[in-house]
């Protein structure tokens, strides 16, 4: 989704059952946003030099998928292919004249959990403001966790369980508005090159359950 000077990137694909296991990243319906030629919410990246490190960057922690009682995507099974992962991905994309641009999507990649997961993300037209919203759908109230993992040069302040603040290096400032659970910060890694770690803020969503229902939804609104 690209309006404006920002840039929202999807995975909207599944993810290979057959084929390398250390080629395999559980990243189904993961975002990574850009302003300008700023990066501000990324994925973890790609880690090589050791084996750990690697592997915990493809779990769909280090991802901004959201987790079902600390379940992943994958499972692997011997050193070939995966017994475990999405099967099923949809997604549209529709476009309104002058409103702007967004896509909903949904993965079965937690059908063994009984639990179904949508995602839907709007862009304004003038590429300002990003909605999100996350469902999973379930009659077990399993624990949720939705994941904003930052770019390490964005600074984070929290003003409340429920708003931030998003800072770049240029200035531009973010601020982030929830609905439908509290948020509290974490910290990671992220990889932007197969040889290189470095420490990021996550901001992590702990969503709430409406009886079948859980819905977490944020505002990422860019300020000026």
């Amino acid at each position: 989704l690209q309006r404006g000077d920002t840039c929202v990137l999807a995975d909207l694909g599944g993810i290979p059952l057959l084929g390398p296991y250390h080629d395999v990243y559980a990243s189904t319906l993961s975002l990574e946003i850009a302003a300008g030629d700023e990066r501000v919410v990324v994925n973890g990246g790609g880690f090589c030099l050791d084996d750990t490190t690697q592997q915990r960057l493809k779990q769909a922690a280090a991802h901004i998928t959201v987790l079902g009682a600390g379940q992943g995507l994958r499972e692997r099974v011997g050193s070939w292919g995966l017994g475990r992962g999405p099967k099923y991905v949809y997604a549209t994309v529709e476009q309104m004249k002058d409103v702007g641009i967004g896509f909903e999507a949904s993965h079965d990649g937690f059908r063994h959990l009984g639990v179904r997961h949508v995602r839907r993300v709007f862009l304004t037209e003038d590429g300002a403001e990003i909605r999100g919203e996350d469902e999973l759908q379930s009659n077990k109230q399993l624990p949720v966790v939705v994941q904003l993992r930052l770019h390490p040069d964005v600074k984070l302040k929290l003003k409340s369980n429920l708003e931030a603040e998003l800072t770049t290096p240029r200035g531009r400032q973010f601020t982030l508005l929830l609905r439908g659970g509290p948020l509290h910060a974490a910290d990671g890694i992220y990889a932007p090159t197969v040889a290189e770690k470095k420490a990021i803020k996550i901001i992590v969503i702990r969503g709430e359950w409406r009886k079948d229902s859980c819905v977490v939804r944020w505002a990422l609104k860019q300020e000026g």
